[in-house]
């Protein structure tokens, strides 16, 4: 979002986010230059600790210490990767479902900026 002006229209906007970010990382600029996409290198994921529940509050007592971080060339499978883990959570805690509207990730796919089928991602663990 950093790369982006106006960001506050697509937060009250889930249609208009899910084909948004894809267009904005696909998207060539004007002076043929390659599209933002293509300059996104290495995503890290802070996976110290997971909230999940409570959205932008701070709520330690709906979190779980996972002490790790996740490195990807793909952000859209990382953050299909950390939504699954989020309901891997929730299960296990017994806390109430979320449902997560994952057009944004399929439409990524759709136009090969990434992997949202977690069958297509390989994920390597390092101790």
């Amino acid at each position: 979002m950093g790369s982006v002006e106006n960001t506050r229209r697509f937060e009250s906007d889930t249609d208009g986010l899910a084909t948004a970010v894809r267009d904005i990382l696909a998207r060539q600029r004007g002076d043929n230059r390659d599209a933002l996409g293509d300059r996104v290198i290495l995503s890290i994921g802070d996976a110290l600790i997971c909230q999940y529940q409570g959205e932008e509050q701070p709520l330690l007592h709906y979190s779980a210490g996972l002490n790790q971080l996740w490195f990807s060339t793909d952000p859209v499978a990382l953050d299909v990767l950390a939504i699954q883990e989020l309901d891997r959570q929730r299960t296990a805690a017994k806390a109430p479902a979320v449902k997560t509207n994952l057009e944004l990730y399929q439409n990524a796919s759709l136009l090969e900026i990434g992997a949202s089928d977690t069958r297509q991602i390989d994920v390597s663990r390092v101790p």
